[in-house]
């Protein structure tokens, strides 16, 4: 194979690799928020960059204080010092089309103070997706990932934390994106082999 040929494949490979990569719509670990820093001004935070809280409040915990699960930084309690666990819906919303997949993931813990074998339920609301998680107290940070198709109808992302005792599971690493279609890459990879196939046939013939 010419050089000239496998630097079009190479060329067409990394655009297709750029089509399989996930379109991240919201990214949020929270180690942002309040200049990066917990503090007793993090109980009932509700200045978040991408999230409202209401009704309810939620408090940020993490790096120190109140630091139940070291390591990750900033995270959410999601039963606010009000005793009225807090419901965080997303700034921005999105219309999510009923020809992608989408995927949502997010970190949750239990609360690791309560003394009791109390559980905390949180649902996930995405346009036609909605899952309630409930763990024990003493559940270290677990990954949770899940798809769902759009159904054309637009929506925000929703974490509702039910309870009202001061303590509730902890919240980290929100992410939700678009995951391509496969066979829109393979077309997209098909045609692009195509385009170098004609050219290099040019080239043949022209030297002919």
């Amino acid at each position: 194979m010419k050089v000239s040929h496998v630097l079009a494949a190479t060329t067409v490979l990394a655009i297709c690799g750029s089509a399989f990569a996930d379109t991240i719509l919201l990214s949020d670990n929270f180690n942002g928020e309040n200049s990066g820093v917990a503090s007793n001004a993090t109980l009932n935070y509700n200045t978040f960059t991408n999230w409202i809280v209401n009704p309810g409040t939620v408090d940020l915990i993490g790096n120190g204080y109140f630091d139940f699960q070291p390591g990750y930084g900033l995270y959410v309690d999601m039963d606010g010092s009000t005793s009225n666990a807090g419901t965080m819906t997303s700034r921005s919303s999105w219309t999510f089309s009923n020809t992608n997949t989408y995927k949502i993931e997010f970190d949750l813990a239990g609360n690791h103070r309560n003394g009791s074998t109390e559980t905390v339920a949180v649902s996930v609301q995405i346009g036609n997706f909605a899952q309630s998680i409930s763990l024990g107290q003493n559940v270290n940070f677990t990954h949770y990932s899940y798809t769902f198709t759009g159904n054309g109808t637009s929506g925000a992302m929703v974490f509702a934390a039910s309870g009202g005792d001061n303590v509730g599971m902890l919240l980290d690493n929100v992410k939700l994106s678009i995951i391509p279609l496969p066979q829109t890459a393979a077309t997209a990879f098909a045609g692009l082999m195509g385009v170098a196939g004609v050219s290099a046939r040019r080239r043949r013939n022209t030297v002919n």
